[in-house]
């Protein structure tokens, strides 16, 4: 098995506390774009993310973007990854497409990439989608932009607790 293989994820697994910020953080700002950043660890082979933050107050939402409040999200990250046995890392970003759209754009991709180049896990990609019902599709994506779509699983027991 190569490094890459044995780095592939095989499923995300979002704390209650993460899922209900993204739900929260969407709800409010429909039907406009938003979106902010994950912070967890790759532990197992599994992305987990025990923090969502939201693009911040000085954030500039729009029907076809979103721009983080840059010095919030900085100052909020590193706050709440010290309040962890482990301190949290950045993992991926989450953003929110009008309508049902769910595939990436061009913009995202570059994102991605970047993201992805910065470990060897590479990095996760999370859409947001009301059409009606609130949808969150998850995606691996490493630094060749071989998105993989990974099963999504919401609640705190699977969360290893040494984290």
């Amino acid at each position: 098995m190569t490094t890459t293989e044995s780095c592939r994820p095989t499923e995300v697994l979002f704390s209650r506390r993460a899922h209900a910020a993204i739900c929260a953080e969407t709800l409010e700002h429909h039907p406009l774009e938003t979106g902010g950043i994950l912070l967890g660890h790759f532990h197992q082979q599994r992305w987990q993310v025990l923090e969502a933050i939201d693009p911040g107050p000085g954030a500039r939402c729009t029907a076809t973007t979103f721009e983080y409040d840059r010095s919030y999200v900085n100052h909020l990250a590193s706050k709440l990854a010290r309040q962890y046995r482990q301190p949290l890392q950045l993992i991926g970003l989450w953003h929110r497409h009008p309508g049902s759209f769910d595939r990436f754009s061009g913009e995202d991709d570059r994102t991605n990439r970047r993201f992805a180049a910065m470990t060897p896990h590479g990095a996760l990609s999370c859409l947001v989608n009301l059409d009606p019902v609130f949808r969150l599709t998850a995606y691996h994506v490493p630094e060749d932009l071989g998105y993989q779509r990974l099963p999504v699983i919401v609640g705190d027991a699977l969360i290893d607790g040494d984290l």
